[in-house]
């Protein structure tokens, strides 16, 4: 597709682009929870996504929308060709309650928001689009299984639980592309979502390599929460 003086060039989503994007604040939630370097690894992502011929955008989990809100500022953009959407699911009642696989993390109805607080803060952010962004309310449980989206070139995975991210994985890995890009927010910080990950990756016999989106450093040590892999072609 021809670039437009409505959509830049890929090239021109740089390092002080990112860094920009990395500050995008909201009405509800300001800066939001991610941090600088998980917001980064998100931008790359969308960014690589879009190189690819097939596939949309999935986030399970959004909370306020900050991570929601920097993929649909690069959509709308830099996708001159209008080939992806952002499909975002979130239950919009906060987490499921806790299991077993969780070790006490996490409890029901925490990080909750409305999918009314989520849509205002993507219209204010005037990154809004009612053709790029479909949003599902609901549990995961109920709406990933049934969901039209097809293919997809980036998930993003922000579920915390074992629950959450386990059904993300059961009902969405299949469809994403050779190529694609899963992006787990909470390997690193929450047991129960490193269980799942694990867990499916050696159920599936998934081998791809690993890698860290790696922290400010704390008392002289690396520390990361968020990990992502590209699915093997």
């Amino acid at each position: 597709c021809m670039n437009t003086p409505e959509f830049k060039p890929l090239r021109s989503l740089d390092e002080d682009y990112i860094t920009n994007l990395t500050q995008l604040s909201l009405v509800h939630g300001g800066t939001g929870i991610v941090s600088a370097p998980r917001k980064r690894t998100t931008s790359l992502l969308t960014k690589s996504a879009l190189t690819l011929p097939l596939g949309d955008i999935v986030e399970t989990g959004c909370y306020f929308g900050t991570s929601a809100a920097i993929m649909l500022k690069i959509l709308k953009e830099f996708d001159a060709c209008h080939s992806k959407k952002l499909w975002v699911f979130d239950s919009f009642a906060g987490l499921p309650p806790p299991t077993k696989e969780d070790n006490n993390q996490g409890s029901a109805g925490g990080f909750s928001s409305t999918q009314e607080v989520f849509l205002n803060n993507m219209k204010e952010a005037q990154v809004y689009d009612e053709k790029r962004l479909v949003v599902t309310k609901g549990w995961f449980n109920d709406t990933l299984p049934g969901s039209p989206v097809e293919k997809i070139a980036f998930l993003r995975l922000d579920g915390d639980l074992f629950v959450s991210t386990w059904d993300a994985l059961e009902n969405l890995y299949h469809r994403v592309v050779p190529g694609g890009y899963i992006y787990v927010d909470d390997y690193g910080s929450f047991y129960g979502c490193k269980e799942a990950i694990d867990k499916f990756r050696a159920k599936h016999k998934i081998s791809e390599t690993i890698h860290y989106a790696n922290e400010v450093p704390k008392s002289g040590k690396i520390v990361f929460e968020a990990i992502w892999w590209v699915k093997s072609t």
